[in-house]
């Protein structure tokens, strides 16, 4: 049932102002709405899944509710199959695994914008419409597609790199807005040819699976507030059901001198190598990566240069215990004293490259995730960010919440922004208990 609202002039204003006990609002025309029923506006169902490139629709077993009140503004809870959204339906044409997609509902926008009594679509910005969280590192403001969240187990919000469930309010596709300095037009997922008319009011509920399998259980808040002559609170809360990840039981190479194809996310044998050379006297690796099989297009205008391809290729597992003895010292305690960047004269890094620009940096140096060791590398072998860099490494010697989070996992990834040559190789050069550890890409047809 809808709530029932009678406008009224300011003309008889006075006489209804000691009537009405709540709800309310005086709007820019100057009447107010006062509400006969406090009756609130509300809806559930199941999310459901739309494709971003057919559109086509599979309905989910997590859940959506909603409710608009007075007291408690709109109040939005999710229900998460867990299992379902990391492990996939098992079914041929059903869901699949690893999508960053959970599923969606349609907030009715009639609705809401009647119980707001402006237009949400019209009237809410950035200046009006903003989460009240606390931030992990350096996020700010909406850190999805706004309006929306990233938001970690812990609540707080961050980027998808570093997130765990995501939500987005299809309200402001097409639009630009000034944020500081500057202008940001606003683009979502699902859209027909850049149109978002027919997805208005959609509720777009997400994660990133290589840290959403470790948030069985967890409840995420996400706590946003409207200022619209007065505040209206606008809560998102993703509750996981329980979850165990399956754990990975192979063991890591522990031969001194290999080489073994990169596996993939979904666990399967990559065309790109990796051969390593582990004694004594260092720690050497070598991936060989390939223009064609990694899908890589000429640059425009280039006859020499490609770029575009995946971000992560794949990963190859080695022993902790073997690494260690190596090395001298446990992997897993490894700190920025032990295991650094260095120049290729094995100076130390204390600064990173952003892009081509050499700035302030974290003093690790490490450029990918930055609590383990990692970096991003310029076609000319300089540090970089995802953003500019030709591709990228990074080892993880313990449990974290990143993609393949496997111990013992080294990581290699391309940087479809960067330069690549047929020949080209880069080098990545760092130093592990005072033993060299390089990362060489090399590129090939």
């Amino acid at each position: 049932m809808k709530k029932t609202f009678v406008m009224l002039s300011m003309a008889v204003l006075a006489i209804v102002a000691c009537q009405k006990q709540s709800g309310g609002r005086t709007n820019n025309g100057g009447n107010v709405d006062v509400v006969i029923e406090d009756v609130k506006l509300e809806g559930e169902g199941k999310l459901v899944h739309i494709d971003v490139e057919s559109h086509a629709e599979i309905t989910t077993n997590s859940t959506y509710k909603w409710s608009a009140t007075e007291e408690n503004g709109i109040q939005i809870e999710i229900n998460v199959d867990t299992k379902q959204y990391i492990e996939g339906d098992g079914t041929e044409d059903g869901l699949g695994a690893g999508d960053f997609q959970i599923g969606t509902f349609v907030l009715p926008l009639a609705d809401i914008n009647e119980f707001l009594g402006v237009s949400a679509t019209e009237t809410l910005t950035p200046d009006n419409f903003a989460p009240v969280c606390e931030y992990a590192g350096s996020a700010s403001g909406w850190t999805s597609y706004m309006p929306g969240m990233w938001l970690n187990n812990d609540g707080l919000g961050c980027g998808w790199s570093e997130g765990n469930a995501f939500w987005q309010w299809y309200i402001w596709g097409g639009k630009t807005f000034t944020i500081g300095e500057n202008e940001t037009t606003v683009g979502y997922d699902l859209n027909d040819d850049g149109n978002y008319d027919n997805f208005k009011g959609l509720m777009y509920i997400g994660g990133n699976p290589s840290n959403t399998k470790k948030s069985g259980g967890k409840t995420i808040k996400s706590h946003n507030v409207m200022k619209i002559g007065k505040e209206v609170n606008f809560d998102v809360t993703i509750k996981f059901s329980a979850y165990d990840a399956p754990v990975d039981n192979t063991v890591g190479h522990s031969e001194p001198q290999g080489e073994a194809y990169l596996i993939d996310a979904d666990g399967n044998e990559t065309e790109t190598t990796l051969s390593w050379d582990i004694t004594s006297s260092g720690l050497f690796f070598e991936a060989e990566l390939s223009i064609g099989g990694l899908g890589l297009e000429l640059a425009e205008g280039s006859e020499t240069e490609y770029v575009g391809g995946p971000y992560a290729i794949g990963y190859v597992k080695f022993d902790i215990d073997f690494l260690s003895e190596v090395v001298g010292k446990d992997f897993a305690s490894l700190t920025k004293d032990d295991f650094y960047p260095v120049d290729k004269d094995g100076n130390k890094l204390d600064k990173q490259y952003t892009g081509a620009e050499l700035t302030e940096g974290d003093s690790t140096g490490w450029t990918t995730w930055g609590d383990v060791p990692g970096e991003w590398v310029l076609a000319d072998g300089r540090l970089s960010n995802w953003s500019a860099g030709a591709a990228y490494w990074w080892m993880n010697f313990e449990d974290r919440s990143h993609d393949f989070d496997i111990v013992g996992s080294l990581v290699i990834g391309n940087g479809p922004a960067g330069s690549h040559t047929v020949g080209m190789e880069v080098v990545s050069y760092n130093m592990c208990c005072g033993k060299p550890f390089n990362i060489t890409f090399k590129y090939v047809e």
